[in-house]
């Protein structure tokens, strides 16, 4: 009964100096990675990064990302200008966020919404991927504000 009771307090001792933590958030480096390369302001050259560069962020939990702009970005439509476009983030690899645009209406030849590849050339450059185009091919790359 004594071993019993010694090892019941040694138990509890222990539960003690390290506690059970619930739902622990579980660190993901590629995450972490992509989101410090792209935050920040983007342009395609200097005069948008002096008159309306994006500005990148990400939601708490990194599902979903924000292209601000003061201006605002274009869909397609050049009429109607978005002050913030909302990417939802499917999926991502070292590089590479796989995302569809909230509200996007734009349909591939299949009729299906378009989604997009964020590529990150490197750590200054950028371009989206329609994954309904070939491999490869990207749109002109955006490049980090100075």
């Amino acid at each position: 009964m004594k071993i019993f009771i010694l090892m019941l307090c040694v138990f509890l001792a222990s539960c003690a100096e390290n506690p059970v933590k619930k739902n622990p958030v579980k660190e993901n480096p590629v995450k972490r990675q992509n989101q410090a390369t792209l935050t920040g302001s983007w342009g395609g050259d200097e005069e948008l990064c002096k008159n309306n560069p994006i500005i990148i962020s990400f939601s708490k939990d990194g599902n979903s990302m924000f292209h601000d702009s003061p201006k605002g970005g274009y869909l397609g439509d050049r009429r109607k200008a978005h002050l913030r476009i909302v990417y939802r983030i499917h999926s991502q690899s070292l590089g590479v966020l796989s995302t569809s645009i909230e509200n996007e209406d734009r349909k591939d030849s299949s009729g299906n919404l378009v989604s997009w590849d964020l590529v990150i050339q490197n750590e200054n450059a950028f371009c989206w991927h329609r994954t309904d185009w070939k491999a490869g091919s990207c749109t002109r790359s955006l490049r980090r504000c100075q």
